[in-house]
């Protein structure tokens, strides 16, 4: 059975908070994916385009206009 004493704080990286925004991250990424898919389009060719296009200040395309 596992209790935390004062000496382990490694479960305090673990905050709600935390959780929380990953649960989104994740959320937002398998949307992408599977709304790729949905039209058609390769999900890795999808996410790629997407991340050049943000990262050079473009618009990003959405799944339904690559097919």
């Amino acid at each position: 059975q596992f209790a935390p004493n004062n000496s382990s704080t490694w479960w305090l990286s673990f905050t709600p908070s935390k959780l929380k925004r990953g649960t989104e991250v994740a959320a937002i990424f398998s949307s992408f994916v599977e709304t790729s898919k949905f039209h058609g389009v390769n999900p890795k060719r999808y996410v790629k385009m997407a991340l050049e296009a943000a990262l050079n200040a473009k618009p990003i395309p959405l799944p339904h206009e690559l097919c």
